[in-house]
């Protein structure tokens, strides 16, 4: 089983990462605590190709790779010739248009400034065309990780490629913190109004994105949103 894609199915967070990708010159942080290393699935090798950051030309042949390392769709070639591959598991699209870290950037910015807006306002209006904006570089991505299997000798039939989505990081409102120097203590610093823009418009939105680029290229998809209600900050 493989992992691909960004920060989401890397780990990121979950500490305990590979050797040589927690600094100092590379920051992939590929966790052992990543999801991709803990699921049962009948397979006996989890290999976790993701790097944090990444975009979908970091997942392409012959595109950038990514703190000295090839792309991960040239990394995925050894990977298809040494390994008998049964799942290739692919979350990317936040770091291209949506420009995830950035909009929780402008979420966390204008709760400790306190501007008075948050990124619902900042971001929310160009929210769904950036994700639309999207989806044909992941659906490239895609396309190219199918080529390195079918170059390996792969037959679609012998091996499932799947989409995975993005899990919510803010609940639906109120936040377990209410006061200002509460939630910054607590680590959640945000509006709730900037919380339920990410709850029931930002993060559905971006599942739906990804749920698109899996139907356009006819692989399987898993929807991870639902799977982190309860789980989210505060």
């Amino acid at each position: 089983a493989v992992a691909m894609g960004d920060s989401e199915i890397s780990g990121e967070g979950a500490g305990n990462y590979q050797a040589g990708t927690d600094g100092p010159d590379n920051y992939c942080h590929r966790s052992l605590n990543a999801w991709i290393q803990k699921v049962s699935i009948g397979v006996s090798t989890h290999i976790n190709l993701a790097c944090s950051g990444a975009d979908s030309a970091n997942l392409t042949i012959g595109g950038p790779g990514q703190y000295g390392e090839r792309s991960q769709a040239e990394r995925l070639k050894s990977v298809a010739r040494n390994y008998a591959v049964k799942y290739v598991f692919v979350t990317v699209g936040a770091n291209d248009d949506p420009n995830f870290g950035k909009t929780a950037q402008d979420c966390v910015y204008a709760f400790v400034f306190q501007t008075g807006y948050g990124c619902a306002q900042i971001d929310g209006p160009s929210w769904s065309s950036r994700v639309a904006n999207m989806e044909p570089k992941a659906e490239n991505a895609i396309e190219n990780i199918k080529t390195v299997m079918a170059n390996a000798h792969y037959k679609p039939s012998s091996y499932q490629l799947i989409v995975v989505s993005y899990g919510g990081p803010t609940p639906e409102p109120p936040l377990r913190y209410s006061g200002y120097w509460s939630k910054i203590f607590n680590g959640c610093p945000v509006y709730d109004s900037d919380s339920a823009w990410g709850h029931y418009t930002a993060t559905p939105i971006l599942d739906q994105g990804e749920r698109s680029v899996a139907a356009a290229e006819s692989v399987r998809f898993l929807d991870m949103v639902h799977g982190f209600y309860g789980h989210e900050i505060c």
